[in-house]
């Protein structure tokens, strides 16, 4: 997830193309609850989904149309007209810098607006999707929970029930007197009066049966009901936008691809260069693949055959225009089904919390999380402790034999590709005979990736990193660390390393050779494992 305290540098880095919104009120509600309450339940709602979509959660949109409780001091509403144009101008902003999608997380049930808004904007914007969540829940739901499931519209127990749930401490106790007003005019009045003049204490309902629990419960049914409307939505987009059979067509990537993938890498700003797309084709030439819709490429997935014990599928990436139709999908596939003619007994892969969803129902199971940290090398670090040193292709299979065990598979034809990229940036460490760990290190488009990066014990895996920031002094690094590794871990937040993303290692059929991530201080990036 992404926030306004992220910077320039962390959105380069991360492919993250949602933004959510939550669009909230400025209004009174009654005696007991704050002006701010819409805006303080938005953000709960949206914070909820940013997270689960791994989005960018933007500021809440907290000035609102509430011109129906204009005469109440402390509320403050914009005109109709003027909202419609700022979420116009949100999405505008968005779609420059390489958004393509916007879920409105409101809350405040004046804003009528913005129904016309976003359906105005989904037909001028057919490369941008606005999805517009409203703060209510299905009336069975409403009766399971609530005792007043019906007539109860502003500041009572369904809005202070999940006041109580998330800021208790903004709940204020009624006056005396002020809970015996049960009988209200029908909503649309709002139409034609202020709230002022058809309640005499600003709400409408019944606050003095709300519970903390029950805003449990229906804070839970709000967010289980907002992702199922955004999958249904985007299910919809994919069934409509699909194309026929025949239209997209998989092939080998050759070589003479390279440029497309590599422009199809930045435009998600991973880290990759076309020099990995080489290693790609080095590792399992027959293994890497390009999808064509209308004979233009658009998407690429490449895997790696560990012997048959481990394959591993990697940069599962569509263009834009092709997304939501089904060509990733389709090209996981197919990756899967090449590995599977290999023999290949366990197929794995790093998946993001997006693609997550995509692999969990084709049978991929969680292992373990892994967690993406970001910092700068050291500048001015000593040179290596002579124990330490270069690692060349002499040193190749007794390294693979060492990287065997924590891994879970042979990797040598893969670590002998590696070392030939950047030999300066990469180091064995010896005690005698005895392979003690190794770290290899590549340049990278945004940053310098460190991993592999394996050892015995964590002093060591410390010698191992200053090696490298003796070369990188200064350097942005980026390192993808086993949460197993809780040393790992805690190793780099000592060199002021920061939480970047994170990714769920998972795996397709049994898990026989797990290996030890323990000793895994830094993957080989997210498409080798």
């Amino acid at each position: 997830m992404l926030t306004t305290q992220n910077t320039r540098d962390d959105f380069a880095g991360l492919p993250c193309t949602i933004a959510v919104l939550p669009v909230g009120a400025v209004e009174q509600h009654g005696h007991h609850l704050p002006v701010g309450t819409d805006i303080l339940l938005a953000q709960s709602v949206a914070e909820r989904l940013a997270e689960r979509l791994d989005a960018y959660l933007l500021p809440p949109l907290a000035i609102t149309s509430s011109i129906e409780h204009r005469k109440a001091k402390g509320t403050i509403y914009l005109r109709a007209d003027t909202l419609a144009l700022v979420i116009r101008d949100i999405v505008a902003s968005l779609r420059d810098s390489g958004f393509d999608r916007l879920i409105l997380a409101n809350f405040h049930g004046g804003n009528w607006i913005l129904k016309p808004t976003i359906r105005q904007l989904n037909r001028d914007f057919p490369d941008f999707r606005a999805i517009l969540l409203q703060p209510d829940l299905p009336a069975a739901q409403l009766a399971a929970i609530f005792e007043h499931p019906a007539g109860d519209v502003h500041g009572g127990e369904f809005e202070t029930s999940l006041m109580l749930h998330l800021h208790p401490q903004h709940v204020r106790p009624m006056p005396a007197g002020a809970e015996t007003e049960k009988s209200f005019p029908p909503q649309p009045y709002l139409d034609y009066f202020d709230t002022t003049e058809l309640t005499r204490h600003g709400h409408w309902g019944w606050p003095e049966a709300a519970s903390a629990e029950k805003g449990r419960r229906a804070m839970d049914e709000l967010v289980a009901n907002a992702l199922r409307t955004i999958e249904d939505i985007e299910a919809m987009a994919r069934k409509i936008s699909a194309p026929a059979p025949g239209e997209v067509k998989l092939r080998q990537l050759t070589s003479g691809d390279v440029p497309f993938a590599t422009e199809l890498n930045a435009i998600v700003g991973w880290n990759q260069t076309d020099k990995d797309w080489r290693g790609y084709l080095e590792f399992e030439p027959e293994g890497c693949f390009v999808a064509e819709l209308g004979g233009r490429p658009v998407g690429t997935a490449t895997t790696i055959s560990y012997g048959d014990r481990v394959g591993w599928i990697g940069m599962v990436l569509v263009r834009p225009e092709g997304r939501r139709s089904g060509i990733g999908t389709r090209l996981l596939r197919h990756a899967i089904d090449y590995l599977q003619r290999r023999g290949t007994v366990c197929i794995k892969l790093d998946a993001t919390p997006m693609g997550k969803k995509v692999y969990v129902p084709l049978g991929f199971a969680d292992e373990y999380e892994v967690t993406r940290y970001e910092g700068t090398a050291l500048a001015d670090v000593a040179k290596p402790d002579p124990a330490l040193q270069p690692f060349g292709p002499a040193d190749v299979t007794a390294v693979a034999a060492f990287d065997r065990t924590a891994f879970g598979a042979s990797r040598e034809a893969v670590l002998q590709s590696m070392i030939r990229r950047n030999p300066e940036f990469c180091h064995v460490a010896r005690e005698g005979s005895k392979i003690r760990g190794y770290v290899i290190a590549r340049e990278g488009r945004q940053a310098v990736q460190l991993g592999p990066w394996l050892a015995d014990d964590p002093a060591t895996a410390e010698q191992l990193m200053r090696a490298v920031f003796h070369r990188v002094g200064g350097r942005r690094i980026f390192v993808d660390v086993p949460n197993p590794n809780s040393a790992g871990c805690a190793l780099v937040e000592k060199y002021g390393f920061a939480v970047q993303r994170g990714f769920t290692r998972m795996h397709l059929g049994e898990n026989l050779n797990p290996g030890s991530p323990s000793d895994v201080y830094g993957t080989s990036g997210a498409e080798k494992g």
